[in-house]
């Protein structure tokens, strides 16, 4: 009798694994593709630009980030920001696990920083403070040099919500010239010790800094029609956008521009009287 050997079951085919030259070809793509999508006009467009780039690459940030940014409302727009952020957090595990504090200085760890600034910015806008405020101390450990800006953001974000030694604590860890710094400083002790010499020491290392910004408070100076794209430390310019950004907080805290005017009249450099001038030999 004819034998039959028993017939092995298929194998299943082994599944491909890319190589990391095709995955970073698939990044690279994915990230083109969602430079292309911005310049799209209609919004269908877009998502499948975006739609085709994640295919690529799922954890592309800014695809989640994209996403986001053109959500129809606040609830699917925290969706897609912390999709960026977990996307992040795949793409930079051991990066993450190791505690780097350069992941600025890397395009990955850009964009995850950026995504984790978005996320933050989306839970302050839904009221959820205190998740935001947690949000910026996280990325303020993880960028301490704060290459993003996020310490203006959580000091502003902290005088609204937060406590007084949370405040002190961020203030504490910066040694910051700009007109934001120092005059938020000088509000803080205001608030919190009240008009006394502390407050008043504050004030008068930010006048020293920027005497624009009180005239400007006080309404001495009108502030500009179209407020300045950039600026320089101790000019108008910087006066300006401190004081749009922050007129409400000073306003809503009692008298405080009224003090600081005042403080800023005895402050200010007397003028020689007339006739009483200096000399070109430096006499009188």
């Amino acid at each position: 009798m004819p034998t039959h050997r028993p017939q092995s079951p298929p194998s299943d085919p082994l599944p491909s694994v890319s190589s990391p030259d095709d995955m970073m070809r698939d990044r690279e793509r994915a990230e083109d593709l969602v430079l292309a999508a911005r310049d799209e006009r209609s919004l269908p467009a877009l998502r499948r630009r975006v739609a085709e780039a994640l295919r690529l690459d799922p954890d592309c940030i800014i695809a989640h980030l994209l996403l986001a940014e053109v959500a129809d409302g606040p609830a699917e727009a925290l969706a897609h920001a912390r999709d960026a952020v977990a996307a992040g957090e795949r793409a930079l595990a051991e990066a993450i696990a190791d505690g780097d504090t350069h992941l600025w200085y890397q395009p990955v760890g850009r964009s995850w920083l950026q995504a984790r600034a978005v996320l933050a910015e989306i839970l302050w806008q839904r009221g959820d403070r205190q998740q935001a405020i947690a949000e910026g101390h996280a990325i303020l450990e993880r960028n301490p040099g704060d290459n993003q800006g996020m310490r203006y953001i959580l000091l502003e974000w902290l005088m609204q919500a937060g406590s007084v030694a949370e405040i002190d604590a961020l203030l504490a860890a910066f040694d910051d010239a700009s007109a934001a710094w120092q005059f938020a400083e000088a509000l803080h002790r205001f608030r919190s010790q009240g008009p006394g010499p502390v407050a008043e020491k504050a004030l008068r290392a930010a006048v020293a800094g920027n005497r624009h910004v009180v005239p400007m408070l006080s309404g001495k100076v009108r502030m500009p029609a179209e407020l300045p794209d950039t600026y320089a430390l101790g000019g108008e310019d910087e006066a300006a956008l401190y004081v749009h950004a922050a007129f409400a907080g000073w306003l809503s805290a009692g008298d405080a521009i009224g003090w600081a005017a005042d403080v800023v009249r005895t402050v200010a450099p007397k003028r020689p009287a007339k006739g009483k001038g200096k000399g070109k030999d430096g006499r009188g």
